[in-house]
């Protein structure tokens, strides 16, 4: 057993901890602790919702709908979720490890802004209640906000906060006065960058 535990710890840890260390390893860490809270609510409401017990679905009755939807708010769009949570995760590990002073709340936005750019408004026709021809409905399309769009969360989250260092790094943004509030000139000094 011994032998074992030694091979362990002279063999396979030494590598494992460096690739934990790795920045982009950190964040989908912290990403993975961010969203937690909500799979935990949203499995939990999931079984309250489908618990296979044919006393407890006749109990609940209706009121089925409500927990699934509820669940469907902790796992539907965790996609967005993980967008939300890599962009502020990356700019957190920038700012604490190499010092930087990035807003947190501009490139979390415009990481949110790509992802729905990338998922587009839809048309569809669909009957209403009552009426007996389809009227067109516009939405955004939730193929991509569940758990089928989570690695393409990631990426938009790491690429707009790679984009918006990049931009701000440069210096390439619109300069206002020393006078006007830090508030007023961080969103001002995004404009360049959300472009």
């Amino acid at each position: 057993m011994d032998h074992i535990t030694k091979f362990v710890e002279e063999k396979i840890a030494p590598p494992l901890i460096k690739f934990s260390q790795y920045r982009y390893i950190q964040v989908i860490q912290r990403t993975g602790l961010g969203i937690m809270s909500l799979l935990i609510i949203g499995s939990i409401f999931t079984l309250l919702s489908a618990f296979p017990v044919p006393a407890y679905q006749n109990f609940i009755g209706g009121f089925k709908t409500t927990l699934a939807s509820a669940a469907g708010v902790g796992t539907a769009f965790i996609a967005l979720y993980t967008v939300i949570t890599t962009s502020y995760a990356l700019v957190e590990w920038y700012n604490k490890n190499k010092g930087e002073k990035t807003d947190i709340i501009q490139p979390m936005i415009l990481a949110v802004a790509s992802y729905l750019l990338i998922n587009p408004v839809q048309t569809v026709n669909t009957l209403v209640k009552g009426s007996k021809t389809p009227v067109p409905f516009a939405g955004l399309p939730v193929t991509y906000m569940g758990a089928i769009g989570v690695f393409s969360g990631h990426m938009v989250g790491v690429l707009s906060v790679e984009m918006y260092r990049f931009f701000i790094s440069r210096h390439w943004t619109i300069k206002l006065p020393e006078n006007v509030p830090p508030m007023v000139s961080s969103s001002f000094s995004a404009l360049i960058p959300a472009s």
